[in-house]
């Protein structure tokens, strides 16, 4: 919002002019403005285009691991896998240290993304700690490298999913690697609860 605009010709007009009001608008600017004659000339500012502020990107981001949004599962160490991405933020899975998961979006189709959360509800020794992804354009090809990520080992109480945040990235596949837990007695076990992917589908 731009505020109150002053117009000194319309003080000046006040001396030898009535008190009489009238309004106008500027379709270009979405402003309104009413002069007063003898008072001051008032530009009240329409919010009526989008926010220059707020990117397209981000008004049209879905969870695209959400099985309603098309998200799935297509490969993986072990069936507990399918469960990262049910929903269920009460159960924990027990996966194996160095295992990997394969999602796909809706019809698997490409899309572009540039964050990923990890529900982490409360200190657990086996909790995640790090992690990678990566991205692909076949199930079983090649993945390169998004990056390494490492969680808190602790709830977040306004949020308990950690976000993990990267340069946009496109493709059909995303790859979960899972490397270490916050254990020393049992390094090899990593309770996942739940993951999201926040980002758009592509045509």
């Amino acid at each position: 919002m731009r505020g109150i605009s002053l117009n000194r010709a319309a003080i000046e007009e006040a001396n030898k002019s009535d008190l009489s009001a009238r309004a106008t608008t500027d379709e270009l600017n979405c402003g309104l403005h009413i002069v007063c004659k003898g008072l001051l000339v008032v530009t009240v500012w329409l919010l009526l285009a989008p926010t220059h502020g707020l990117s397209q990107a981000s008004s049209t981001s879905i969870n695209l691991l959400n099985p309603k949004n098309g998200g799935q599962v297509v490969v993986s160490a072990s069936d507990a896998w399918l469960k990262t991405i049910d929903g269920n933020e009460s159960r924990g899975m027990q996966l194996n240290r160095d295992d990997s998961a394969v999602y796909a979006f809706k019809n698997e189709r490409p899309a572009t993304f540039d964050t990923f959360a990890v529900l982490i509800p409360g200190k657990l020794d086996k909790n995640v700690k790090e992690f990678e992804l990566l991205t692909g354009d076949s199930p079983a090809g090649e993945f390169s490298s998004i990056g390494k990520f490492t969680t808190n080992n602790a709830k977040f109480q306004k949020n308990p999913y950690q976000e993990f945040k990267f340069p946009p990235v496109t493709a059909k596949y995303l790859k979960v690697q899972l490397l270490s837990n916050w254990g020393f007695y049992d390094p090899d076990r990593i309770v996942v609860f739940q993951f999201r992917l926040f980002g758009r589908l592509n045509e």
